[in-house]
């Protein structure tokens, strides 16, 4: 389910795109309780979408999203897909990256039906 909200919050971006306009992309996330907790909504939203430097002893460093994290572990994945756990204990800094994880365009070279039909295809996986 995270996947898809993912994938849906992307493609209404990149959508976005295609048809610009003067007016801002709006999007509202329901997830549970009471639907009008829009600050609530917007965390949820930003959630797992921000990407992170880690600096870890011996000066490595990993970029990712932040997938799951513990007072012992915490598990990042890039923008390949590829997962890390990197020890809590080993983490010398942790830095929010500005930039987006995501390819720039990622989905520009489909129509908007080729785009909706890759949509439907997911949320059936």
């Amino acid at each position: 389910m995270r996947a898809l909200t993912c994938i849906l919050t992307l493609a209404g971006l990149l959508a976005g795109n295609l048809y610009a306009s003067d007016k801002p992309l709006r999007a509202l996330l329901i997830t549970g309780g009471c639907c009008h907790d829009h600050a609530k909504q917007k965390d949820i939203l930003k959630q797992g979408f921000d990407t992170y430097s880690f600096t870890l002893e011996y000066n490595s460093v990993h970029l990712g999203f932040v997938t799951l994290e513990s007072a012992d572990t915490i598990s990042i994945r890039n923008a390949a897909g590829v997962a890390a756990e990197l020890p809590a204990k080993q983490i010398k800094k942790r830095e929010k990256i500005p930039a987006s994880s995501m390819p720039p365009g990622l989905v520009a070279g489909l129509t908007p039906k080729q785009l909706a039909d890759l949509l439907a295809y997911l949320d059936t996986i």
